[in-house]
């Protein structure tokens, strides 16, 4: 298992980077990814075939292309909306990227304790990707 650091620099960045790191290991591979992560990971699998599936554990999972912004907007009635977020600067990151966290109150649905046991989604890739 490797665990390679996600370099927090946006998604123009991040998933060439991840995608860089997936070419030096050989063999099948599989993706885990959780909150922006999701999104990271569904960019860097793109074309490589030797990711076999991703996984998605309280992420973002956009179609191949799709920015988080149209992920979210295609969900009506999201927590996930500016007036729910309170966003946190992350140490070390350019100024634009930070981590939006939500408050339990907007939608108790939304969160991990509320979802019935076995809600869990893993996602293989479709056949040629």
């Amino acid at each position: 298992m490797y665990a390679p650091p996600n370099p927090l620099q946006g998604l123009a960045y991040d998933p060439a980077y991840l995608a860089d790191f997936l070419h030096t290991i050989s063999g099948p591979i599989v993706l885990v990814g959780h909150s922006y992560g999701g999104a990271v990971i569904t960019d860097a699998a793109t074309g490589d075939p030797q990711v076999k599936a991703l996984v998605y554990v309280d992420a973002f999972a956009p179609a191949q292309g799709q920015t988080l912004a149209q992920l979210l907007a295609s969900y009506p009635g999201s927590c996930a909306v500016p007036a729910n977020l309170n966003v946190v600067p992350v140490p070390g990151a350019p100024a634009a990227l930070a981590t939006p966290t939500s408050s339990r109150a907007c939608s108790p649905a939304a969160w991990p304790t509320a979802c019935p046991p076995r809600r869990h989604m893993c996602s293989p890739l479709p056949s040629g990707q």
